[in-house]
């Protein structure tokens, strides 16, 4: 059918009708026709763009938490190549030793080569994290390379990093 043909129909289905009822039925389809765009299109682009905004200020949160932690890293890296203490035993000692007074489960330990050692952390709290860093440039031990992924559990994050020995 084509649309003068719909038209006719509709007119003479509308002729029928008492002008009581043909003002409800317009009055239907000016309400109807706005309410049934709003829900099947505007409504969904409005939820879609409210869990974007939501995901957006998820993700600049992890990037600023990111980057303080970036930079709490740097610190330490640059206080540890000044670090000339060291205590007794091996790297590897000092390493296993400073991970279990802290409280902190080392994942894997691999040696690098040369005085260096990959660590490897799948879930470590990240405060106890800094101070295991910490003490270890303050026994002689140089981050060469760290890499951090935040975890789901708040606090928390797995780590991989290259750990050398001081010069």
């Amino acid at each position: 059918m084509n649309l003068n043909e719909r038209l006719n129909q509709i007119d003479w289905r509308m002729s029928g009708r008492t002008p009581r009822e043909r003002q409800i039925v317009l009055g239907a389809v000016i309400i109807g026709i706005p309410l049934i765009v709003w829900a099947l299109i505007w409504q969904p682009l409005l939820d879609w763009r409210s869990s974007e905004q939501q995901r957006l200020e998820s993700r600049q949160r992890t990037l600023e938490w990111m980057q303080g932690a970036a930079a709490k890293i740097e610190g330490y890296r640059r206080s540890g190549r000044q670090s000339t203490g060291r205590s007794g035993g091996s790297p590897e000692q000092s390493i296993t030793r400073t991970a279990a007074a802290l409280g902190l489960s080392l994942s894997r330990m691999e040696p690098g080569g040369d005085q260096r050692f990959n660590v490897f952390f799948s879930d470590a709290e990240y405060k106890n994290l800094l101070r295991f860093l910490h003490q270890l440039q303050e026994q002689g031990l140089v981050i060469e390379s760290l890499t951090m992924g935040q975890l789901p559990q708040a606090g928390h994050v797995s780590v991989r990093m290259t750990l050398g020995a001081a010069l």
